[in-house]
Order: C-alpha cells, then sequence, then structure tokens
C-alpha cells in the first residue's frame, strides 16, 4: 500500500543480495550491499559498500573491532559514498548487449537498476521487482539528504 512507500523514503540502513556488473571484465556477479552511516569513517557519512559474503550482525554493532572483522570476514569489494551519487535510476535493460554471462546469471531477467557517480555508472540487479523498488526508494532518501551523513 502507499503507507510502505511513504515509510520507505526515510534514510535508513538497508542490506541484502544484489547483482552487479563487473567494471573491468563486466560479468554479473552476486553481492551483499549495504547502506548505512559510517561514523567512524576517513569520511564520516552514508556509505553504500558491497561483500562478497553476506555481513554478521557483528559488523552493526557497537564493538569497533568485532565491527571491523565482520566487515574483514565478509569480504569488502567497494564503497560508494551516498554524497557522491548524483542518480539512481530504474533501468529495464543491462548496460550492454546480454553476453553468455548475463544469459548464464538470468541477469536479463532480473530488476535492474542503475547508481550513478562522477567516477562510474553502477549497474545492479535485484532478484524481484519489490527489492528493485525498495533499494531505489531507500538510495533516493539517502542521496536527498544532502548532507548524507
Amino acid at each position: 500500500g502507499t503507507s510502505s512507500v511513504r515509510a520507505s523514503q526515510v534514510a535508513r540502513a538497508h542490506g541484502g543480495w544484489l547483482w552487479k556488473k563487473g567494471a573491468k571484465r563486466r560479468n554479473w556477479l552476486k553481492r551483499w550491499f549495504d547502506v548505512k552511516v559510517h561514523p567512524r569513517a576517513a569520511v564520516p557519512g552514508a556509505y553504500l559498500s558491497y561483500y562478497e559474503r553476506e555481513l554478521g550482525a557483528d559488523a552493526h554493532g557497537k564493538d569497533e573491532a568485532a565491527s571491523s572483522a565482520a566487515v574483514r570476514a565478509a569480504g569488502l569489494k567497494g564503497q560508494v559514498g551516498m554524497a557522491e551519487v548524483m542518480s539512481v535510476v530504474k533501468s529495464d535493460a543491462p548496460g550492454s548487449n546480454p553476453s553468455a554471462t548475463l544469459r548464464r546469471t538470468k541477469a536479463k531477467d532480473m530488476f535492474h537498476f542503475q547508481v550513478q557517480t562522477a567516477e562510474r555508472v553502477f549497474y545492479l540487479a535485484a532478484e524481484d521487482e519489490a527489492e528493485r523498488d525498495v533499494w531505489i526508494a531507500v538510495l533516493k532518501a539517502w542521496q536527498a539528504r544532502k548532507d548524507s551523513t
């Protein structure tokens, strides 16, 4: 209903599995994504981070050592400061022609969106439409917070 849409417009921490297109190899890989405030980052603020494995519960705790260990265990692959995000848009098709990798991962049957920064465009896909729409709403809410902290 409409109440869930209104609720999702609040910038809140969110995590889950998404598919991400590689910048160099152009293949699609499943990654655990989360968006949240990192107060201890070199530049404190909200970040969209992605990992090889699902983040453990310790990653969100107050214990700095346990949190760092959980992040290392999950295999952090990259981070994007939400302050750098210029746009978050739904996209119907992948950013290039379907490749063998795409067909194998069924990425062409997924629900795509793009996160654009000055440096690059992140091509992302969720396995269902509702999850894609939640990610877009959450990321847009973080983007709308001018300070992104």
